[in-house]
C-alpha cells in the first residue's frame, strides 16, 4: 500500500515534466501559408523546414536546418550557408529554451517548456525601438497525424515605451505540440523587422530569393503531403458529360481543342474506354494564313501514366528542391534560378498544384515559368514570361484554358471554335453493328458513306483493318473480348463497340 501511494505522489511529477522542441531532429516538416490582399501571391505557398544534425556546444545544443539559397550583395546563389525562412540555426538548453537568429542575428527566445499565463520578451526591434512579448494563452489537445497531442498557443505583442502599438505580428501565433514541434508558426527569418512581404517582383531582386513572408504557416499533416498530386483518376475525370477546353499558343500560331465525355467505361483503375467528341481549330501563319478546324466522335482507349509526384518532395526550400536548383546553377552560373511552390484545394478536396520557376541574369532580364497541375486530370498548364525590363514575351504551352469535370470548374467557357460542325451524334445513330455480341463476323448497317474501317483492341492497338469494297467482317482470328470498331466516313469518324465471344 506505501509503494502505491508513492507511485501516485510522483504522477503529478511526470505530467507535468514535458519536454516540447520546436524541430525535432530528423523530422521533414512542411508548411503552408496563408495570405490575402496585396499578398495573396503567396497564398498557399508551400515551404519545408528539416534539421540536418545537431552538435553539443558551451550553451547547450545546436541544431542546424538544411541549408537553402539567398543571394548575396552581389546577386549570386550563397549556396554554402543559406538561411531557412526558420534561420541557420537554433541552440536549446537543457531548461527548454530555444534560441533562434533572425536575418539580422537578433535573438529570437522561445520558452518551450513554460506554462499558461507565462510571459518573456520574445525578441527586440532595436532600429524602431519595439519589445515583442510572447505568452501562453491556450493550452490544449490537437490531433496531429492521427495522434491526440498536446499544445501550446504562444501569442504575440509588440510595445514601445511600455505602450501596446499595432504591428503585424500581433494578429500571429506560435502553436507548438509535444511530439510534432511546430504546428503554426511565422517567418522567423524576417521577424521582426519585416512587416510586408519582401518584394519578390523587384528587378532586380531583392536579396532574398526564398520569400520572407510575416504570415501565418501552417503544419501539412504527412497524408496531404504524400498526396500524388499527378495520379489520374479515370473515372473522375472521363465521366459523361464532363468537358474541357485546351490550348497551344506560339504566338502567332495557336492550336484549340473542346473535348466532350459522352461515354465511358472502366476496365481497370489504369485503363478506361472513352466516347468523346473533338472540335478542334487551329491557326497557322506561314507560309500562307492557314485555319484548319474539325470535328469527331472517337472511342478510344486511356491508360494511367502512374507518374508519382508528391509535394513533401517538390515543396519549395525542401531538400531535394534545392538540390534541383543548385544543379541548374552548375550548369548556367550566370542564372540565379528557383523554385516555388504553391498548392491549393479548388473542389471536392482536389489539390491544385502549382509551380513557378524564376531565373534571372543581370544583362538578359528575368524568366518566369509557371505550371499548374489538377489533381486526378491528366492535363498540365503552363505559361512562360520573359522580359529585359521593358519587353514582355508570353509563351503558352499545353494549357487548359477551361475544364469542368463533375461540376468542379475552372474559368468560363469561351466559343473559340465557331465551327460549321456537323451533327455527329445522329451520325452515330444511322450506323450499328450486327450481331453485337457476336461470334466470328458481324456486318455494318449504315446509308452513310464510309472509306475504312478499323478493329482496336482495349490497350489502343489497332488489330484489324478493312476498306469499304465489303461489309462483312471477319473477326475469327481475334481473342475473344471488347473491341472498338472504328469507322472513318467523309463526316468524321465514329467509333462502336462490339463484343467478340
Amino acid at each position: 500500500m506505501k509503494k502505491l501511494i508513492i507511485l501516485l505522489l510522483l504522477l503529478p511529477l511526470f505530467s507535468t515534466a514535458q519536454d516540447w522542441q520546436t524541430v525535432p531532429l530528423n523530422q521533414h516538416s512542411v508548411f503552408r501559408v496563408e495570405a490575402s490582399g496585396v499578398d495573396s501571391f503567396w497564398n498557399g505557398y508551400i515551404r519545408c523546414i528539416y534539421v540536418e544534425d545537431s552538435s553539443a556546444t558551451a550553451l547547450g545544443t545546436n541544431y542546424n536546418f538544411y541549408a537553402s539559397v539567398r543571394l548575396d550583395k552581389n546577386e549570386t546563389l550563397d549556396t554554402q550557408d543559406g538561411a531557412t525562412w526558420l534561420g541557420h540555426n537554433y541552440v536549446r538548453n537543457n531548461n527548454g529554451n530555444e534560441y533562434y537568429f533572425n536575418k539580422y542575428e537578433d535573438t529570437i527566445i522561445l520558452k518551450t517548456n513554460s506554462q499558461l499565463s507565462d510571459s518573456w520578451i520574445i525578441t527586440k526591434d532595436t532600429m524602431s525601438n519595439l519589445i515583442f512579448e510572447a505568452t501562453i494563452t491556450q493550452m490544449d489537445t490537437l490531433t496531429i497525424n492521427g495522434i491526440l497531442d498536446s499544445t501550446k498557443t504562444i501569442s504575440i505583442q509588440a510595445f514601445q515605451n511600455n505602450v501596446s502599438v499595432n504591428s503585424v505580428y500581433n494578429s500571429l501565433k506560435i502553436i507548438l505540440s509535444k511530439n510534432h514541434g511546430l504546428v503554426q508558426a511565422f517567418d522567423f527569418y524576417g521577424f521582426p523587422n519585416y512587416e510586408l512581404c519582401s518584394d519578390y517582383m523587384a528587378l532586380p531582386f531583392s536579396d532574398d530569393v526564398f520569400p520572407i513572408l510575416p504570415k501565418k504557416h501552417s503544419l501539412l499533416s504527412d497524408s496531404f503531403c504524400n498526396i500524388n498530386y499527378m495520379q489520374q483518376d479515370l473515372n473522375w475525370q472521363y465521366s459523361a458529360g464532363n468537358e474541357w477546353q485546351t490550348i497551344v499558343r506560339k504566338s502567332p500560331a495557336f492550336w484549340i481543342r473542346h473535348d466532350t465525355i459522352i461515354s465511358s467505361q472502366l476496365f481497370h483503375p489504369d485503363s478506361i474506354s472513352v466516347t468523346r467528341r473533338i472540335r478542334s481549330k487551329s491557326f497557322i501563319p506561314v507560309p500562307v494564313p492557314t485555319y484548319n478546324t474539325g470535328d469527331t466522335i472517337i472511342t478510344d482507349t486511356v491508360f494511367n501514366k502512374n507518374i508519382i509526384k508528391r509535394i513533401i518532395t517538390d515543396s519549395a526550400e525542401h531538400i531535394n528542391t534545392i538540390k534541383n536548383i543548385l544543379h541548374a546553377q552548375n550548369f548556367g552560373s550566370s542564372y540565379n534560378y528557383f523554385n516555388w511552390q504553391f498548392v491549393d484545394t479548388f473542389c471536392n478536396g482536389r489539390i491544385l498544384k502549382r509551380d513557378t520557376t524564376n531565373s534571372k541574369t543581370v544583362l538578359s532580364g528575368y524568366r518566369y515559368y509557371s505550371h499548374y497541375n489538377y489533381q486526378g486530370f491528366d492535363v498540365e498548364q503552363r505559361s512562360a514570361y520573359e522580359w529585359d525590363g521593358s519587353i514582355i514575351t508570353i509563351d503558352y504551352r499545353m494549357s487548359p484554358i477551361y475544364f469542368n469535370l463533375n461540376g468542379c470548374q475552372v474559368s468560363t467557357f469561351t466559343p473559340y471554335l465557331t465551327i460549321a460542325t456537323n451533327d455527329l451524334h445522329k451520325l452515330e445513330k444511322e450506323i450499328s453493328l450486327y450481331p453485337n455480341p457476336t461470334g466470328n463476323t458481324f456486318s455494318i448497317k449504315t446509308e452513310v458513306d464510309w472509306n475504312k474501317l478499323e478493329i482496336i483492341n482495349t490497350l489502343g492497338k489497332k488489330v484489324a483493318h478493312f476498306e469499304n469494297n465489303q461489309n462483312n467482317f471477319d473477326i475469327s482470328g481475334l481473342n475473344n473480348g471488347i473491341y472498338f470498331v472504328r469507322i472513318k466516313t467523309d463526316k468524321g469518324i465514329i467509333s462502336k463497340k462490339i463484343l467478340k465471344e
